[in-house]
């Protein structure tokens, strides 16, 4: 599921190959975040060739989830927020039945497995007793919950401090099922 591809800006093309190189995933990250709206992305021919059978495999994952019915999948060049409608490094989203694949995402199956979390608790089909398990689960790992923190740092700060922990807490949860 990893595959090249290009990072192109009005004044530069850089080439990344994501599986050669694991940096690579930070320094396009940098790059989106520099360079906002101007950044876009586009896929090499062989990465081109891959994707028709990349997706193949994340929708058979969705289906084998069963939710392949309730829930769309989408590539997208970059992850916008829903606020600003600026570019964010996010790899993937989940909002109103829609999975958002970036192209940037160096694993997209792990990208998918963590936003069918999202899907399942939207769609009703985690019971409360089943997601406090599971919340338990992963609050008690305080290396993941460092790591959110870290990764999540400049999201959800709309949020009260509770509300916050409950939003960090979800992301644990999709990263273990991902895992």
């Amino acid at each position: 599921l990893l595959a090249p591809f290009l990072l192109n800006t009005s004044s530069q093309t850089t080439h990344f190959k994501i599986n050669a190189d694991p940096k690579a995933v930070d320094a396009i990250k940098a790059n989106l975040k520099k360079l906002g709206s101007r950044a876009f992305y586009s896929l090499s021919r062989e990465a081109t060739a891959a994707l028709p059978a990349i997706e193949a495999d994340l929708r058979a994952r969705l289906a084998k989830v069963g939710i392949a019915e309730k829930v769309a999948l989408k590539w997208t060049n970059a992850i916008h927020s829903m606020l600003t409608g600026g570019p964010m490094s996010a790899e993937g989203r989940y909002t109103h039945g829609l999975i958002e694949i970036a192209l940037h995402a160096p694993d997209k199956g792990w990208t998918l497995n963590h936003e069918i979390i999202h899907a399942l608790r939207d769609l009703g089909l985690i019971r409360g007793p089943e997601w406090r398990t599971f919340e338990r689960a992963a609050t008690a790992d305080k290396a993941r919950m460092a790591e959110i923190r870290r990764r999540y740092k400049d999201q959800f700060l709309d949020l009260t401090p509770a509300e916050r922990e409950v939003a960090l807490a979800e992301e644990a949860v999709a990263d273990m099922f991902a895992d």
